[in-house]
C-alpha cells in the first residue's frame, strides 16, 4: 500500500488540475461578437449565469473616442479586434499596432427581454482605461494619455455593477500602455449575475487565500525545523521557496495584494517578476540538496546565475525593459523542469530513499508550472495553478518528511536499547576501559622516563669527551669541530628545556657584527674546506638585546646549513636590516641547491630536513633549525625563509634591537673587546659555585635532610626522578629554600654536575 500511496498522488493531483482547466476552443453554443455586437437575445443567465465577452470589438488605433462621438455616426466600423488580444508588432484588421500606444474599443450587446441585475468583471488590462457603459462613465484605472508622461498605469482589476433596466449594453474602453511591453486587454471581460460574479470571484479570493496562507505555514514549518537542525539546508530552501511562492500567489491572477497593502503598480509588477526567479532559484537548489548525487551543480548554478541577473534587472530598469525578461526565464525554466525530471526519475530507478514520493509531487507541480506559462502566452484559457501545484506538492513533501522521522523514530528506538544495555554495563565497561587506559598510562610514563633518562645520559656521556677534547688538543680545526659536536649535543637538551620553558635567557646589549664574526669564526673549517666566498653585511652600530650565546648558536646553525647545501667554491652571506624600529632582520643568504616549497614548512620541525645529494654532504640529526625557531621566538622574533630549487636559500630571523650608536661609540666598545676586525673567539669561563646569593637556614636543611640520600644517589640526568624528589618537598613560605630548588632544577636541565653538587653541599 505504501508504494500505490505515491501514484494515487499523481492521479488525484492532476485530476483536479485537469478538471479546473477550460478548453481554450470555443463551444459553438457560446455566442461571441461578431463586428462589434454581441447578441444575447437568446441567453439564458439563469442556467448559465456567465459569459466572456470574446469575439470582434471595434478598433480604433491611436484615437480616443468617447460614447458622444459615436451617437453622432462620425466614426464607421472599419477595424474590429478579437479579444483578448493583446498589442504587438503586427496587424489587428489591417492595422499595424506597437507594445505601446493607445485606442478605444467598443462593444454593443442585446440583452434578453427578461435580464436579472447583472455585473461586469473586468480583470487588469495593461496598463490604464477609462470604462463607459451606456454613455455613463463607470470606472477610471490608472490614467489613460497620448504618451508616457501622461500615461499613470495601474494593475487592479475590478467588478462593476450595471443599473438595471436597460436592453442592451454599449460598452466603450478608452486604453493607453506606454510602459508594458504587452498592450491592450489581454483577457476577456466576463458579464453575469451580479450573485453569480461575486459569488466566482469571492470563491477565487478565498482559495487564493487559503493556499497563501497554507503554503506560508509551511514556510515557517520549514524554516523552524531548519532552525532546529542547521545542517538541513534542504528545509530553509524550501522554506525560501514557499515564502516567494506564497507572495506570488497574491501578486498574480486577481492581485489580492491590492486589498492587503497599497503598493504603486510597478512594485506589484516587480514582486511578481522577482517572486518568480526567486523562488526557481531556491527551488533548484531545494532539489539539488535532496539529490546531490544525482543531480549535477553546473547545471543548477547556471540556471541560479540566470535567476539572479534577472533579478537585477526586474529592480533597476524600467517596467517596459524587465518585462521582456520573462520569456527567457519561462524557456530556462521548462529546460530545467525537464532536467529535473530526468534527475528524479533516475533517483526513482537507483532507488534513492524518498524519490518515488519526490517524483510523484514534482510530476503535479511541473504541470501547475506548464500551464502557467503556457497561459500567461495566451495558448491556454485555464487560469494560474502554480499555488495549488505547489500545495499538493507540499503534500507529498509531508508524507517524505513522514518516512524520514518514521525512521528516525526506529533509529531512535533502536539507539534508545542500546544505551539503556550501555547504562546497565556501564560500571563494568568503566572499570575495563579505566584499568586499560591505566596499563597504558604507566606504559607511557615509563617509556617516557626512559626516553628522559636515556637523554639525560647521552649529553652527560657526550659533553665531558668533548669537553676534553676541545680543552685538550691545540689543533684549531679538531678543536672547532668538537665545539660544533658540543653545540649538536646542546641542541638536544636546549630544545627539551625551550620546549617546556625551563631555560632563563641572560639578554643584554651585544654587538650584531661581532656575533657575527664570531659565528663564522667558529665554521672558519668548514668555509676554508669548500673554498666559499663569505661576505659579512651586517653593520657594527645595530647592538641587539639577546642572549648572545644562545643566539649565536642560533646563527652558527643556520650557517653550518647554508655551508652543507652550498657546493665548493659558492657564496654565503649575512645581511641585517632594521625592522620598525624595534627589531633587526638578520639574513643568512646562499646561492646552493635550494629547498622545494613543500618541504619548506618541515624543515623546522624535529627531524625534518632535506638531503644535500648535490653538495655530498652527509645527513644530519635535523635538530639544528629546530633549536634555531624555539630560541628566537623565546627572544620574541620569528623565523622563515624563502627558497626555490636550484636558486639557493635566504634564512632570515628577528631578536629585539638595543640601541643604534655612532661609528665612534661602536668602535671604542668593539676595540675593547678585541673583536672589531677578525674576532678572537675566546671561550666563557664557566662560573664558580663556591658560594651562592643565599643561604639555607637550619629549618630549611631540616626540611631538606630526609631527601637528601635520595638525591646523592640520582645523577644530575635523571630528571624524571629528579623532578618527582623537588615535587615532594614544601617550600612554602621559605624564601630561601625557593631558590635553592629553583638552582637545583636549573641545573638538572642544563646537566651541570658541578653546580649540581655544589648545591647538593650547601644543604
Amino acid at each position: 500500500m505504501k508504494q500505490k500511496l505515491p501514484h494515487i498522488f499523481v492521479a488525484l493531483g492532476l485530476l483536479i488540475i485537469l478538471g479546473s482547466c477550460k478548453a481554450r476552443k470555443k463551444d459553438i453554443n457560446i455566442p461571441t461578437a461578431n463586428q462589434g455586437i454581441l447578441s444575447l437575445k437568446n441567453w439564458n443567465f439563469e442556467q448559465n449565469p456567465q459569459i466572456l465577452l470574446e469575439g470582434e470589438w471595434e478598433f480604433y488605433w491611436q484615437k480616443y473616442l468617447s460614447p458622444q462621438d459615436f451617437k453622432q455616426n462620425s466614426h464607421p466600423k472599419t477595424h474590429f479586434a478579437t479579444l483578448p488580444q493583446i498589442w504587438a508588432d503586427h496587424q489587428i484588421s489591417s492595422i499595424t499596432t506597437k507594445p505601446r500606444g493607445y485606442a478605444t474599443y467598443r462593444l454593443q450587446i442585446a440583452l434578453p427581454s427578461q435580464t436579472p441585475t447583472l455585473a461586469l468583471k473586468v480583470p487588469t488590462v495593461s496598463m490604464a482605461y477609462d470604462l463607459y457603459i451606456n454613455g455613463k462613465k463607470l470606472c477610471s484605472v490608472g490614467k489613460i494619455g497620448t504618451n508616457k508622461k501622461e500615461n499613470d498605469p495601474e494593475y487592479r482589476p475590478l467588478i462593476l455593477d450595471i443599473p438595471s433596466g436597460a436592453s442592451s449594453l454599449d460598452l466603450v474602453m478608452q486604453v493607453s500602455n506606454f510602459h508594458h511591453r504587452k498592450g491592450g486587454i489581454w483577457r476577456p471581460l466576463t458579464l453575469g449575475t451580479t450573485q453569480a460574479i461575486h459569488s466566482a470571484w469571492l470563491k477565487t479570493t478565498m482559495v487564493d487565500l487559503f493556499l497563501m496562507g497554507s503554503i506560508l505555514i509551511m514556510a515557517l514549518y520549514h524554516l523552524g525545523l531548519y532552525l532546529i537542525r542547521r545542517r538541513e539546508k534542504s528545509a530553509l530552501y524550501f522554506s525560501l521557496f514557499c515564502l516567494f511562492v506564497g507572495i506570488r500567489i497574491i501578486t498574480t491572477g486577481d492581485y489580492m495584494i491590492n486589498y492587503i497593502v497599497d503598493l504603486h503598480p510597478g512594485l506589484v509588477i516587480r514582486l511578481e517578476y522577482i517572486t518568480f526567479f526567486i523562488g526557481g532559484l531556491f527551488f533548484a537548489a531545494f532539489i539539488h540538496s535532496i539529490f546531490p548525487k544525482d543531480m549535477h551543480r553546473v547545471p543548477v548554478r547556471v540556471f541560479q546565475v540566470f535567476a539572479l541577473v534577472l533579478t537585477l534587472i526586474t529592480i533597476f530598469t524600467p517596467i517596459i525593459v524587465f518585462t521582456h525578461t520573462v520569456v527567457i526565464f519561462q524557456l530556462l525554466t521548462l529546460l530545467a523542469g525537464a532536467y529535473s525530471l530526468v534527475v528524479l526519475v533516475l533517483a526513482t530507478i537507483k532507488k534513492r530513499e524518498s524519490a518515488v514520493a519526490f517524483l510523484a509531487g514534482w510530476l503535479i507541480l511541473f504541470a501547475s508550472i506548464l500551464n502557467d506559462i503556457l497561459y500567461t502566452n495566451y495558448l491556454v484559457n485555464t487560469g494560474y495553478f502554480a499555488g495549488l501545484g505547489l500545495f499538493l506538492f507540499i503534500f507529498s513533501q509531508a508524507f517524505l518528511l513522514s518516512s524520514r522521522f518514521s525512521k528516525a523514530f526506529r533509529q531512535t528506538e533502536k539507539l534508545t536499547e542500546e544505551l539503556d544495555y550501555t547504562n546497565k554495563n556501564l560500571e563494568r565497561i568503566v572499570a575495563n576501559r579505566t584499568a586499560s587506559l591505566q596499563e597504558a598510562n604507566e606504559e607511557l610514563q615509563s617509556l617516557n622516563e626512559f626516553k628522559e633518562a636515556m637523554a639525560g645520559m647521552v649529553v652527560h656521556d657526550l659533553k665531558n669527551p668533548l669537553n676534553a677534547i676541545i680543552n685538550l688538543t691545540e689543533q684549531v680545526t679538531i678543536k672547532e669541530a668538537g665545539k660544533q659536536m658540543l653545540d649538536l649535543v646542546t641542541n638536544i637538551l636546549d630544545i627539551q628545556k625551550l620546549e617546556t620553558a625551563q631555560i632563563n635567557l641572560k639578554q643584554a646589549g651585544v654587538n650584531l657584527r661581532t656575533l657575527a664574526h664570531q659565528a663564522l669564526n667558529q665554521v672558519s673549517y668548514l668555509i676554508e674546506a669548500k673554498d666559499l666566498h663569505i661576505q659579512n653585511g651586517c653593520t657594527a652600530t645595530y647592538w641587539v638585546d639577546i642572549d648572545e650565546e644562545v643566539i649565536q648558536r642560533v646563527l652558527t646553525n643556520l650557517l653550518t646549513n647554508a655551508i652543507k647545501y652550498t657546493p665548493e667554491g659558492g657564496n654565503i652571506s649575512i645581511e641585517a636590516t632594521l625592522q620598525k624600529q624595534r627589531f633587526i632582520k638578520i639574513w643568512v643568504k646562499d646561492n646552493g641547491i635550494g629547498i622545494p616549497e613543500d618541504k619548506q614548512e618541515m624543515i623546522f620541525d624535529k627531524f625534518g630536513q632535506v638531503e644535500a645529494r648535490q653538495s655530498g654532504v652527509a645527513r644530519a640529526s635535523g635538530l639544528g633549525l629546530t633549536f634555531c625557531k624555539l630560541a628566537v621566538e623565546a627572544h620574541g622574533g620569528t623565523i622563515g625563509v624563502r627558497s626555490l630549487p636550484g636558486q639557493g636559500a635566504e634564512f632570515w630571523f628577528t631578536v629585539p634591537l638595543k640601541s643604534i650608536q655612532t661609528a665612534e661609540e661602536t668602535y671604542d666598545r668593539v676595540a675593547r673587546q678585541n673583536v672589531y676586525g677578525q674576532t678572537k673567539i675566546t671561550k666563557r669561563a664557566p662560573k664558580p659555585f663556591k658560594s651562592f646569593d643565599f643561604q639555607l637556614t637550619s629549618e630549611d636543611k631540616a626540611i631538606l635532610a630526609p631527601y637528601m640520600s635520595d638525591f646523592q644517589q640520582l645523577d644530575v640526568y635523571e630528571v624524571s626522578a629528579l623532578r618527582r624528589l623537588i615535587g615532594q618537598i614544601d617550600a612554602q613560605d621559605r624564601e630561601n629554600l625557593q631558590r635553592w630548588l629553583k638552582e637545583i632544577t636549573q641545573a638538572m636541565y642544563a646537566c651541570n654536575e658541578d653546580k649540581y653538587y655544589a648545591l647538593l653541599g650547601v644543604a
